[in-house]
């Protein structure tokens, strides 16, 4: 972000280069930082706001222009706490409006928020991290956990983790190879 321009006047630099209609733009400018929980400060200049709101209008400032798919490679680093769990909060409003957000994230807690379709890139390193929130997700769903081991996906595996109730229940339900039912490879 610019220092000097306000908040909003980035938002409206970011929509520029789209070539999308200057009016629209300017709509989205107005619309962005309420959505983004910046509206007490979008007409302040960048300059003054803190670390964690520079970087929240820096995100706000994607879907300026209505993209059809958001890339966000690890958009929480560098926000408090609050800031963290606020993001998942309004990146719901670009999916309500039709736009595929795709973010990365070492956090599983983060990546449940984020959607349902969990891709997971394992290593040594955060595999059982992983796998001890999945197993934990499972059982407050379920009351047990049927996920025997992400290590069954290899080094990497999709699935799909159902957030309202227990997946596999139904008559369609079967198990695959991560010995989850309900939990499907994409």
């Amino acid at each position: 972000m610019d220092p000097d321009p306000t908040g909003r006047e980035n938002l409206v630099m970011a929509g520029g280069p789209t070539g999308m209609p200057r009016a629209d733009v300017r709509t989205r400018a107005a619309q962005l930082p309420e959505h983004f929980r910046l509206a007490e400060i979008a007409d302040r200049p960048s300059r003054i706001c803190s670390g964690g709101r520079r970087r929240r209008f820096g995100l706000a400032a994607a879907p300026v222009h209505r993209p059809r798919i958001l890339f966000f490679d690890e958009p929480t680093t560098g926000l408090a706490p609050r800031g963290r769990r606020d993001l998942w909060t309004v990146l719901e409003q670009p999916v309500a409006d039709g736009t595929t957000v795709l973010p990365t994230t070492q956090y599983p807690e983060e990546a449940y928020h984020a959607g349902e379709n969990l891709t997971l890139k394992n290593n040594d390193i955060g595999r059982h991290t992983w796998e001890a929130f999945i197993r934990r997700r499972r059982r407050a769903q379920c009351g047990s956990s049927s996920l025997t081991s992400a290590r069954s996906f290899g080094v990497s595996g999709t699935f799909r983790l159902s957030r309202s109730g227990c997946p596999g229940t139904g008559s369609s339900s079967r198990r695959n190879r991560s010995g989850c039912s309900g939990s499907t490879p994409v």
